[in-house]
């Protein structure tokens, strides 16, 4: 696994979480859009820390500890993105929830493709867990510049 792309994904979850509690000052929240914005919060330090121990693991090419962290994102991932999906939120932020849920959708299935790469020996299916990576990455970014402006 590419430890650039994982580094890159942390990095995107780490500018949300930052933009995300700056943005109390731009726009008055909801209840709701404040409880979905805690739970992407503490959702994105779980993911992060699943993120780091795959990309540790990667990069010294131990299979085992990659498919096993693999499996925490992916069971972190789909935890996340139900209890995203249990939020109405405000118009101010329903692009970026809707991005940040595609996120975690590309990301459940990048660790479903990395699993199955490493139980098959796959070389296809790992390539695909990174583009899968890639385009979560993608979309975080998306859902980072939907937040209101300041």
């Amino acid at each position: 696994m590419n430890k650039v792309i994982y580094m890159k994904h942390v990095n995107a979850l780490m500018v949300m979480a930052l933009l995300i509690s700056t943005c109390s000052a731009v726009f008055v929240p909801t209840e709701n859009d404040m409880k979905w914005l805690n739970s992407v919060t503490s959702n994105g330090q779980i993911l992060v820390s699943d993120m780091n121990l795959i990309s540790s693991a990667a990069t010294n090419s131990d299979f085992a500890k990659t498919k096993t962290y693999s499996e925490y994102l992916k069971s972190d991932t789909e935890t996340a993105l139900k209890e995203s999906e249990k939020y109405i939120v405000s118009t101010e932020i329903q692009n970026t929830k809707d991005y940040y849920e595609t996120a975690l959708r590309k990301f459940f299935s990048a660790a479903s493709s990395v699993i199955e790469g490493i139980d098959t020996s796959d070389v296809s299916k790992l390539q695909n867990g990174i583009t899968e990576l890639q385009e979560g990455v993608r979309y975080l970014n998306l859902a980072t510049k939907e937040l209101p402006s300041m």
